[in-house]
């Protein structure tokens, strides 16, 4: 049996034809996976199930939804044998293009019937499993602004750098502190693609990808803000790009406002991350080299 979970509320399948795209993508998953057993979840659902299905320690699962649905199936299976297949439904689907996984939720399926098993990095801030990337303070706080207001990510940026100046501490790999004004970490170092979403380079190196501005202005970072938001932040002159085992990240305030592939938390500093190679299963198509 194969387990195949669909988040009910997923992005693709909220919009004009969405539930059609999905009957289509379950018909041809019948077709080519005949164990394959089917279940539509609430979003609220989707922790519990996959919970469970952890502990039942099956050969493989499909998860079908954005971003948010992978990152809680992977937080479910990371450190097990369980290989996970992912349709995407959501806007930036971030893992699946990471994983050579094709976006049309049809294709997906189609590339699914010979997908091969991979073991791949995951890493973690704390005892929290990322997938794709953590940022710190200012990007953070402009992400949890952002979804609280509605507002474009510029005018947040700069509401909030009036306010609050950045100071972080960076050490990196056990070594000595630096004072840093912005840093953001990710699961291996990323590349951009045609449609301005990050890619990967690669899923097995044992090494997070480091992003850091050591000195800038308000208006420094400000800009790198609009560089982000229009999709350029690979061309940015102002971050300086590393790789890195472990890093800890310390500040003055009493806590920390991280963000985990999207989900904003506050974290007791200091906080550390570290890379966890070769922690998930993923199925993947043929060619795909992580």
């Amino acid at each position: 049996m194969t387990p195949v979970l669909i988040n009910a509320a997923s992005g693709a399948l909220r919009q004009r034809g969405g539930n059609g795209l999905a009957e289509a993508a379950c018909a041809r998953l019948a077709a080519a996976h005949p164990d394959a057993v089917v279940e539509r979840l609430a979003p609220g659902d989707l922790k519990g199930r996959l919970t469970a299905l952890a502990a039942e320690a099956p050969d493989r699962v499909v998860v079908a939804g954005g971003d948010g649905t992978v990152n809680t199936a992977i937080a479910a299976f990371a450190g097990t044998d369980t290989a996970l297949g992912i349709l995407p439904l959501g806007r930036m689907n971030l893992t699946a293009r990471g994983l050579a996984i094709p976006l049309d939720p049809r294709d997906a399926v189609d590339a699914l019937a010979s997908a091969v098993p991979r073991r791949i990095d995951l890493a973690a801030v704390e005892d929290r499993i990322f997938a794709h990337h953590a940022g710190f303070g200012l990007p953070a706080r402009t992400i949890h602004q952002r979804g609280a207001a509605g507002r474009w990510p510029v005018a947040v940026a700069a509401q909030d750098l009036w306010h609050r100046p950045p100071h972080l501490d960076l050490s990196i790999d056990g070594g000595r502190e630096r004072r840093v004004a912005l840093v953001a970490i990710t699961n291996t170092l990323l590349t951009g693609d045609s449609d301005h979403a990050p890619g990967r380079q690669r899923l097995d190196a044992g090494r997070l990808g480091l992003y850091v501005v050591d000195r800038a202005s308000r208006w420094g970072l400000l800009r790198l803000a609009a560089e982000t938001g229009v999709g350029h932040w690979q061309d940015s002159q102002r971050l300086v790009a590393s790789t890195a085992r472990t890093v800890t990240v310390e500040t003055r305030d009493s806590r920390l406002v991280v963000s985990l592939d999207g989900e904003v938390v506050r974290l007791i500093p200091p906080v550390r991350c570290r890379s966890l190679p070769a922690h998930l299963t993923v199925l993947v198509p043929p060619g795909f080299r992580p």
